[in-house]
């Protein structure tokens, strides 16, 4: 089954904006489709989550590196000042 034209993307803050709009266009890349769905985690989008599994099926169930982690930490983090898998206290 072919994999489908990633969906449109735009973003507010030019680092993330660049970054996933750079994952979607690059096919080739190492952990391709885990960064993109970690993006799409962080950011609560559907679209990119779907696309990463339309991808690679298997990443629901790949676990995700430190390296994966501290690279979407360092494009994330600054934006939403909180790290992806930080415990936060109910308010």
């Amino acid at each position: 089954m072919p994999i489908p034209s990633p969906p449109p993307f735009e973003h507010e803050n030019v680092a993330i904006n660049n970054f996933v709009k750079m994952l979607l266009g690059a096919p080739n890349m190492n952990n391709h489709a885990q960064l993109i769905m970690m993006s799409g985690i962080y950011l609560n989008n559907i679209e990119l989550i779907k696309y990463s599994t339309d991808i690679d099926p298997s990443i629901v169930n790949t676990p995700v590196t430190s390296g994966t982690m501290a690279a979407i930490d360092a494009i994330f983090k600054p934006f939403f000042e909180a790290e992806m898998g930080a415990e936060t206290a109910p308010a």
